[in-house]
């Protein structure tokens, strides 16, 4: 499983990339038609942008969060305000 943010209302950077892989785990040996429960934390760390100036920086803003499974099963993004 793999979880993308997307800057999408900050101004501390003009040109935020599209989305940034912010964290990822691999689910070893599970049986066909199981599931099991991740848990993903969007951190200060993972939300981190470069500025033009090349400095990292964690703006406030708007975020959207997807996770993906292999590229086919999706989550819905989910709206994250950071004030």
């Amino acid at each position: 499983m793999v979880c993308y943010v997307s800057a999408v209302k900050q101004a501390a950077v003009a040109h935020p990339p599209l989305r940034s892989v912010f964290e990822f785990a691999r689910v070893e040996a599970l049986a066909p038609s199981a599931s099991t429960m991740l848990a993903f934390t969007l951190t200060p760390r993972g939300r981190s942008l470069v500025d033009e100036a090349g400095e990292w920086v964690t703006p406030a803003g708007g975020y959207s969060v997807q996770c993906e499974a292999g590229g086919a099963a999706k989550t819905a993004p989910a709206a994250v305000t950071v004030v």
